[in-house]
């Protein structure tokens, strides 16, 4: 699924590109503030990224056409990248989606993007990211958040009880991190919009939530390597459109709902 989305992602970038855009003085110095806080570049990926250049036609960068042009996607992911996320990069106004993969990324987390109006997609995943601690809770004060993974991170503590502000929420994952004890209860409220939920390879404890049957929407469900224990809810055989359920590596016991329709 998060494969689809980059190369979908990458696709639309390139259609951009093969149009007519001209940088706007805001977003080259939000961009190249951001080049200069990275301290390894061991390809060179950002060679291009000159001052005076159209950012528009920078590697990673996808700007709107049409009007004054302005940068709404910054992909960077594959790249070996090490470094810090310069605040400046807040000047991006108009950015609306920001991935980030496969890149060391070292200092606080970048709070600061929750300044951007129009962003909904946050993907900030990677081994050898620094973050720790809590996930910073102005997080959700965006409503417009359609996406946000901050998968293989180092993240930690309970999980934010601050679901009920995003409205708009399709997919989450927090896999891949240190994240303990129970799920909020708020959680229950992306029960209608959320289609993709990842929160395997934590430290979640205590019974698999029975609200979690009322995800009608969902598709995948990962909850694979935590410390669950008891009985699979019966309730699940009414998660309809599930095409993928993981539960492997848990406590649980009992016997387990009828599935037919889930793959693996």
């Amino acid at each position: 699924f998060t494969t689809f989305i980059f190369a979908a992602i990458i696709f639309l970038r390139c259609l951009s590109s093969t149009r007519a855009a001209t940088c706007h003085p805001h977003d080259e110095v939000g961009l190249l503030a951001f080049k200069s806080g990275i301290t390894r570049d061991t390809l060179g990926f950002l060679g291009a990224w000159k001052k005076g250049t159209d950012c528009c036609s920078w590697v990673s960068v996808t700007c709107k056409t049409g009007g004054s042009s302005r940068v709404t996607e910054l992909v960077v992911s594959g790249t070996y990248l090490w470094g810090t996320i310069s605040p400046l990069l807040a000047k991006l106004q108009h950015l609306e989606a920001i991935y980030f993969s496969f890149f060391k990324i070292t200092g606080p987390f970048p709070q600061f993007l929750f300044q951007l109006p129009k962003l909904y997609l946050i993907h900030i995943t990677g081994t050898h990211n620094q973050f720790a601690g809590s996930i910073p809770s102005s997080i959700f004060n965006w409503t417009r958040l359609n996406w946000l993974s901050l998968a293989n991170n180092r993240f930690s503590g309970t999980i934010p009880d601050i679901f009920k502000s995003i409205t708009e929420l399709k997919s989450l994952d927090l896999s891949r991190n240190g994240f303990s004890r129970k799920l909020p209860p708020s959680i229950s409220s992306l029960a209608p919009t959320l289609t993709y939920l990842d929160l395997s390879q934590n430290n979640l404890s205590g019974t698999i939530p029975n609200y979690l049957s009322r995800f009608q929407t969902l598709s995948t469900l990962d909850l694979s390597r935590n410390k669950y224990s008891g009985v699979v809810p019966m309730s699940f055989a009414n998660l309809t459109g599930l095409f993928r359920l993981s539960l492997s590596h848990n406590f649980l016991t009992g016997p387990l709902p009828a599935l037919k329709f889930v793959d693996g």
